[in-house]
């Protein structure tokens, strides 16, 4: 019974160790040559990105989402809605649009790019993303994005 306990604790180790490994190395870092700025960005993910920048004076961080939609309209606004049903919304934020690839049938894209505060950074770390709107136009995330996001912005909050 021991040993078996012991392999199961093993196990669930080594696959925190393979997921952190996989985080890891799907995270660009890069720093200019001109200012020493420190980017540190996640991969897109279903539409989410996530970016920490840092300057000699402060650091900051941002998540940039998409949506696409077929008509064009201006507004603005950011909802998002976390798989325990709680919301976290942005009115004022500006929704950015442009056209989509020629003979594509999402012909608009609509995207928004969020500078995150330490209280945004805490909500948005602990709790999965389930859907978001920007202005009118609605995006899902399934449960594997969602996770994986969580420990993108986990892993990006603690890199130099």
């Amino acid at each position: 019974m021991f040993v078996l306990v012991m392999f199961m604790i093993s196990s669930v180790s080594l696959i925190s160790q393979d997921i952190d490994t996989t985080i890891t190395k799907n995270i660009k870092r890069e720093v200019d040559q001109f200012t020493n700025e420190i980017t540190i960005s996640s991969p897109l993910l279903k539409s989410i990105y996530f970016e920490k920048v840092i300057n000699n004076t402060k650091t900051s961080f941002y998540l940039w989402l998409r949506a696409f939609g077929l008509t064009h309209t201006n507004g603005e606004g950011v909802i998002i809605i976390f798989d325990d049903g709680t919301k976290w919304s942005k009115p004022t934020q500006k929704i950015n649009v442009t056209t989509g690839p020629p003979n594509d049938w999402n012909a608009y894209e609509y995207s928004a790019f969020i500078s995150l505060t330490s209280n945004d950074l805490k909500i948005l770390s602990t709790k999965k993303i389930s859907q978001y709107r920007l202005y009118i136009f609605d995006n899902a995330l399934g449960s594997k994005s969602s996770e994986e996001y969580m420990l993108y912005i986990k892993t990006i909050m603690t890199m130099k």
